[in-house]
């Protein structure tokens, strides 16, 4: 196997998170990467959080669009991004808006006086 799509459930609240892992045996102890997932995780104690394994994948893109088709299906409330409307080979495309380009990226200070400039003289 080539990894797993998997449920996480806040068994306070039952709200769940899903997710796909690249690796060929279940771990216990990965809940999630999402930002909203650890936060409720932070505030509730990890002792409050069930996950299961979803359904079994042999190929990345078989793991990919398993993802896609859960969270579309099941809409988790701890998933920030927008749900896919589709995959293709080349991108996702999505319903409401897309994610930022720099998200998660450090820009010097020059690189963002050089955006105000040009956002400056567009306006």
């Amino acid at each position: 196997m080539f990894g797993y799509v998997y449920r996480t459930t806040n068994l306070i609240n039952n709200k769940t998170y899903i997710g796909k892992h690249r690796r060929s045996e279940f771990d216990k102890n990965y809940y999630g990467s999402g930002k909203h997932l650890k936060s409720a995780i932070k505030k509730y104690g990890i002792q409050n959080f069930k996950i299961e394994i979803i359904q079994w994948c042999d190929s990345n893109e078989e793991l990919a669009l398993a993802e896609i088709k859960h969270i579309k299906n099941e809409n988790p409330e701890y998933n920030i991004w927008f749900m896919p409307q589709e995959y293709s080979d080349q991108s996702y495309h999505w319903e409401k808006g897309s994610i930022p380009w720099n998200k998660g990226k450090k820009m010097s200070d020059e690189y963002k006086q050089n955006i105000s400039r040009a956002t400056k003289k567009l306006w």
